[in-house]
């Protein structure tokens, strides 16, 4: 049988996982190739089988596939019986399977029974960093303890595999002793170029000798002082840098400077490490990134949602994009990235304090959902420090999206079986995550009104505009004379009067009312009005029930905006051909081209996007609570 590419191969994903779909549906093809193969089936063939024959076992799909199953299994059954023990020695040894099935064959190899010469020449093929597949079987540790232990010291590469056991699934082999174990270490903290997070892990390892880890500990935060001592902060291509500064004034919190460098405008933004340093406990780290690096407008709208006509005419031309792409990409870009550099750069400082952002996330949803909000038994489990590069954005990607099936299962109905959380049979889409208010936002419907909006706001309209504000926010701030407008801006004037958007009084032109100007303005720059928030403010004002009465609003109940939603679906799905697509990346095992610095980059980014999420829902539970408070 010709051998087919890894990245055809079928590979399981649970229900709940957005690879079941795909992978499922190349499963009825595989099936009719396999087995009407005439020639010998492979080693990655037969497992291939195997891992088909999870998909067909689902309670759903069973009856459907009652046959196939039988057939798998008999095909499966003489494959391995006909096997002598040599010659499956050979055919692991040469085989070429994908990452997904070696945890597959050595399940198997446990369960075979496999004379010792046998099973020690398949474990020494797995030797250097290989070896934690046959560490995963508890019957192959058991039996060759030593030997397993032997190649695992072989390699200082192994200290991820060891540090990290409990996540990794492995089984530490008892020959692997506290000495073994102490001296194996402080061969990697005296090595060339430890890592300075296998380090402080070292460091804080129970099972090791207290001498190694005090000589750990010594040697972490010798790098931490030098990496920070270094590192000025972070530069990307759009020449915007970001640092964390200890020289500026007190009273400073950030400060924001351009200079043109070798013919470049470079953009620099420096944070106030003094200011930072007064705000490490838990609760304050999550409001810095709200507070001081200003993630989220007024409105607890994330600052990095596409704002209606952001940059000018020309910028907007040159990002015109085709169907199905992202329309504002170069904009977004431009706006991102300023958050990218500010999240990385303060994840390296409060690392440097010896806090983990991914700890404090984790507390959101065990501890401070339960204090702030009585919300019990909704958790997360991040990446841990010593966990592989290329491993990390997938285990974050995997976080957020269990974010999205909580919050939404809560968002509908507060008193949930937590129980579902794992059986949620679908991820909604980042666009129909409910909030847990009945109205969250609202939009204009009405088409007079989204005129009126254009004329007010838009840098395409002929009205007046100074210094940045628009006609609308020149109107608001009484800087228009009805005298200072030319004949056919008057034109306008009269819709906008007949509107009852805009009134004159004594040659003065004004909004009928200032709550009027927030909701036109809100509508048109993000697309939505923050209903929620609004209608407080305007308690005593009728006008929101008066739109809604006359049919003029859309009423929305999402926990992000559709703009909010865009830039998830750019940066994970795959709702855009031009966008980044990184869960796919992940979740489909395409990332193996990657170099680490790019495996880095997408793991900051998921877990800037995961800082994102739990900003909007705690904003959200905020919201609710405070309007059933005023009710009540």
């Amino acid at each position: 049988m010709a051998q087919t590419k890894k990245r055809d191969r079928v590979i399981y994903y649970s229900e709940n996982d957005f690879g079941f779909g795909p992978e499922y549906s190349k499963v009825n093809k595989r099936i009719s190739d396999l087995l009407a193969e005439k020639y010998k089936l492979t080693l990655a063939d037969v497992i291939e089988l195997i891992e088909i024959k999870k998909y067909l076992n689902n309670p759903h799909l069973i009856q459907k596939h009652t046959e196939s199953v039988e057939k798998i299994n008999t095909v499966i059954g003489k494959w391995f019986s006909k096997i002598e023990d040599k010659q499956f020695v050979d055919y692991v040894r040469t085989a070429d399977l994908p990452i997904e099935y070696e945890d597959v064959l050595w399940e198997r190899i446990a369960s075979q029974r496999l004379n010792d010469q046998v099973l020690s020449s398949l474990i020494q093929i797995y030797s250097g960093t290989r070896i934690l597949f046959p560490l995963r079987q508890a019957r192959v540790v058991k039996r060759f303890g030593k030997l397993c232990c032997d190649i695992l010291v072989q390699t200082l590469d192994n200290i991820s595999i060891i540090l990290n056991s409990d996540s990794n699934r492995v089984i530490l082999p008892t020959e692997f002793t506290v000495s073994v174990r102490s001296s194996f270490f402080m061969q990697y903290v005296q090595s060339d170029n430890p890592n300075p997070n296998y380090l402080e892990m070292i460091a804080l390892d129970r099972l090791t000798s207290q001498e190694t880890r005090i000589i750990a500990k010594t040697e972490y935060q010798k790098l931490i002082a030098k990496h920070f001592a270094e590192n000025n902060g972070s530069t990307f291509q759009s020449e915007t840098r970001v640092l964390i500064d200890s020289l500026l004034a007190d009273d400073v919190d950030f400060e924001v400077s351009s200079k043109t460098i070798n013919n470049v405008l470079v953009s620099t933004i420096k944070y106030n490490e003094r200011v930072l340093d007064d705000l490490i406990d838990w609760p304050t780290i999550l409001n810095n990134f709200i507070y001081e690096f200003g993630m989220v407008d007024d409105y607890g709208i994330l600052s990095v949602a596409p704002r209606t006509e952001q940059g000018g005419i020309f910028e907007r031309l040159f990002n015109k994009k085709a169907d199905g792409q992202f329309q504002s990409e170069r904009t977004l870009h431009t706006v991102i990235t300023p958050f990218e550099l500010s999240f990385i750069a303060y994840y390296r400082f409060l690392q440097a304090k010896g806090i983990r952002l991914e700890s404090v996330l984790e507390w959101f949803f065990d501890k401070y959902l339960d204090r702030s909000f009585g919300i019990r038994g909704l958790n997360i489990k991040l990446p841990q420090r010593g966990d592989r590069d290329e491993i990390k954005p997938l285990l974050a990607m995997t976080q957020l999206h269990r974010i999205i099936r909580m919050y939404s299962l809560l968002a509908l109905d507060f008193n949930f079986d937590r129980r579902l959380i794992d059986n949620f049979s679908s991820t909604p889409r980042f666009s129909q995550i409910p909030s847990a208010m009945e109205i969250k936002y609202a939009s204009i419907s009405d088409k007079i009104l989204k005129n009126a909006e254009f004329y007010l706001f838009s840098d395409q309209a002929a009205m007046p505009s100074d210094d940045g504000l628009r006609f609308g926010d020149l109107v608001a701030n009484n800087k228009v004379p009805r005298d200072s407008l030319l004949d056919f801006q008057i034109k306008v004037l009269g819709q906008l009067e007949q509107a009852d958007v805009l009134s004159c009084e004594e040659n003065q032109i004004k909004f009928q009312s200032g709550e009027l100007y927030a909701i036109l303005r809100a509508d048109f720059q993000n697309g939505v009005i923050p209903y929620s928030r609004i209608i407080s403010r305007i308690k005593k004002h009728p006008i929101l029930d008066n739109l809604k009465s006359e049919g003029k609003l859309n009423l929305i109940s999402t926990l992000l905006t559709d703009k909010e939603a865009s830039v998830f679906d750019y940066y994970f799905s795959d709702v855009y051909s031009n966008g980044k697509g990184l869960r796919n990346i992940y979740a489909h095992g395409a990332f193996s081209g990657l170099k680490k610095e790019e495996h880095v980059g997408n793991y900051m980014i998921t877990l800037m996007f995961i800082v994102f999420l739990v900003i909007k829902i705690n904003d959200d539970l905020d919201e609710q609570s405070r309007l059933q408070n005023n009710l009540e």
